[in-house]
């Protein structure tokens, strides 16, 4: 069994960015507003100027240095995971990254792309990454994914009438404690879960698996019809599957491994963000007050590999005490992850509206673009 328990690491701060640009849906129309009241979205920001998870990530991390009184040379090695990377193969995220934050060149930079799962899987690597090397002792790890990206431009993104996923990259610093000082620190508790075949039910279609079989349409292993003319990142999910995956293994694996009374051990909840009715279920599946489970739907979507942190800098800014937290993220593969930590007052950042960009190309398109 993949469990991970450390002791000796402490979270220094966590905080997030977010495209500027809101995209608000017309609840005006009878179509738009039941989407707004099933699904609980009622608007998504996304970037209409080609902000990359790179672009907003540098913010992010920004903040949450500022935050820690850390200095950019004090860290030791960063993490990036994202599905969307600004260039694919060679060139990863964490490097880009690097040249824009002016990192020392013993800096170890690496990426992941784990998808929704990000924050136990990332925290997993992160603290083990941590513990097996005694020059680490500082590290930052950086999450999220874009959107615009799938769109052929600014006009398809505002007459899509709704969109079920938003933009945003959080950041999370975290620091090995010395053995004199660990006693203070709560531990960081995480578990790993895979279901491999659940690839069928939710996976991206786009990959050399498919290099030479590109096409419009495609069918379905449910027989229907997949259509990425327009609008559409290549997404196949069965949601009939998805959501007996969330309401059942989900459920299970949390009642299993963390007992029955998790509304008394833990408070507050921080689940991934997939849709509000979702939410709403398995909560109430594993009996907990609905003010305890935070939701950050409403005004940013499902953000993807974000989510957990987007959703704590939405809700945990003010505390005044710490707050013991329970996390379990889940998505494509099928994987799934759940972690669990104390987050101090003080250490959580508002998120950032930014229409920060870097316009650095190093190959330029001749000619024009299309």
């Amino acid at each position: 069994m993949s469990v991970f328990s450390f002791s000796n690491i402490a979270i220094r701060a966590i905080s997030a960015a977010v495209p500027s640009h809101v995209k608000k849906f017309d609840i005006s129309s009878h179509k738009v507003a039941r989407f707004v009241k099933q699904i609980g979205i009622a608007q998504v920001h996304i970037s209409v100027t080609e902000q990359t998870t790179v672009d907003l990530g540098y913010i992010a991390l920004q903040q949450a240095l500022a935050k820690a009184g850390w200095s950019t040379q004090e860290l030791d090695m960063l993490i990036f995971d994202s599905q969307t990377p600004d260039y694919l193969g060679g060139v990863g995220n964490s490097s880009l990254l690097h040249h824009y934050m002016h990192l020392r060149e013993d800096c170890a930079v690496f990426d992941i792309t784990v998808g929704c799962p990000a924050f136990p899987y990332s925290l997993a690597v992160g603290c083990s990454m941590l513990n097996s090397n005694t020059n680490i002792k500082r590290m930052a790890i950086v999450m999220g994914d874009n959107q615009w990206c799938y769109f052929s431009g600014v006009e398809a993104i505002e007459q899509k009438p709704t969109l079920l996923v938003g933009e945003g990259v959080g950041a999370l610093l975290l620091e090995k404690v010395d053995a004199d000082n660990s006693e203070d620190i709560a531990p960081i508790n995480i578990q790993l879960f895979s279901q491999g075949d659940g690839y069928k039910c939710l996976s991206f279609h786009f990959g050399t698996k498919n290099a030479w079989r590109r096409s419009d349409r495609y069918e379905m292993p449910d027989g229907g019809i997949l259509d990425l003319q327009g609008a559409s990142n290549g997404t196949y999910m069965d949601g009939v599957a998805v959501s007996e995956f969330v309401s059942g293994k989900i459920r299970d694996s949390i009642k299993e491994h963390y007992g029955d009374n998790l509304a008394n051990n833990f408070d507050y909840f921080v689940f991934h963000q997939a849709n509000q009715q979702l939410l709403n279920k398995l909560g109430d599946s594993l009996e907990l007050p609905r003010d305890k489970v935070l939701s950050s739907l409403q005004q940013y979507g499902n953000t993807y590999c974000a989510t957990a942190i987007i959703t704590m800098c939405s809700h945990l800014t003010s505390i005044k005490e710490k707050a013991h937290i329970f996390n379990a993220s889940y998505g494509v593969g099928l994987s799934w992850g759940f972690s669990d930590f104390v987050v101090q007052p003080d250490i959580v950042c508002p998120i950032v509206d930014t229409g920060h960009r870097f316009d650095e190309h190093f190959l330029k398109p001749i000619g024009g673009c299309h």
